[in-house]
């Protein structure tokens, strides 16, 4: 019987007490506008920086993660994602540094980027789930920073807050994983001694999927700017007629009002 070592997973809140922190604010504040008003509403700010401050902390704590060698092959395990992985689908795992491990992520978020700057959705999609099931076994919170020069097109470069050091497990199917254990250099010695590693390097292998040519990308442009003048037409009639139907319809009313004349009633007496 194969004996299973687990890995703990390395935690920490990084970058993102930045947001715990802004929505924390929020508890208070609703709280004293509601005392000091008697407001019932404004307890609903202070639920809502409750609310999105138990999720960032869960989120960065990631409770119950772990990373366990067994018999059948690496189980990972963050929050409700679980993915076990046969030794056999195992192509190569590496340690990176926190440079090499930003090179990896912007390897991932560079496509997802261009695709969302130039208005290709599809590209932009795949590429985001790309990016999201990288780190989706990542136990230290990656907090993105894009910067820009003048207009938003012009991306001059982005990076990744990502602290100490990482591990990268690549798959036969293409497949790659940010992992972040306590111990990578023990994990990455466990998982040699189960499989025949193929793929050291440092780095990323991903290649994203074709990018949509030119010409598609004119098209979809061209579709937008029609679909934008043709809704904008339509909300504009809907607008005429909500505003100026009605005050025909009161013009009419009012007219027949003042044409109305009442019939004089005649008093009968009947004999008797």
């Amino acid at each position: 019987m194969t004996e299973i070592k687990r890995f703990k997973p390395r935690k920490g809140l990084g970058k993102a007490w930045i947001f715990m922190a802004a929505f924390g604010i929020l508890i208070p504040f609703g709280l004293i506008l509601f005392l000091t008003s008697g407001e019932p509403e404004f307890l609903i700010i202070g639920g809502i920086g409750f609310i999105f401050f138990i999720l960032v902390l869960i989120s960065a704590v990631s409770p119950g993660a772990y990373y366990t060698l067994g018999e059948e092959g690496l189980a990972l395990k963050k929050g409700r994602s679980r993915r076990l992985i046969a030794f056999k689908e195992i192509k190569g795992l590496s340690i990176l540094s926190e440079e090499q491990s930003k090179e990896a992520l912007n390897r991932y978020l560079a496509p997802a980027l261009q695709g969302e700057v130039n208005l290709d959705l599809k590209q932009w999609y795949k590429s985001n789930r790309a990016y999201g099931n990288f780190i989706r076994f990542c136990t230290i919170p990656v907090v993105q920073e894009v910067r820009t020069r003048g207009n938003r097109r012009n991306i001059t470069g982005f990076k990744h807050h990502v602290p100490g050091q990482f591990v990268i497990l690549k798959l036969f199917s293409g497949e790659e994983f940010l992992l972040s254990p306590e111990d990578p250099k023990g994990f990455f010695m466990g998982l040699s001694f189960k499989t025949t590693l193929s793929d050291t390097s440092p780095s990323s292998s991903y290649i994203p999927e074709g990018i949509t040519s030119v010409s598609q990308k004119a098209g979809f442009k061209k579709f937008l700017r029609i679909y934008s003048i043709i809704t904008f037409v339509i909300l504009l009639v809907v607008v005429v007629v909500v505003i100026c139907f009605p005050r025909s319809f009161k013009r009419e009313e009012n007219r027949k009002e003042q044409g109305f004349t009442p019939k004089e009633e005649k008093e009968v007496f009947l004999p008797g």
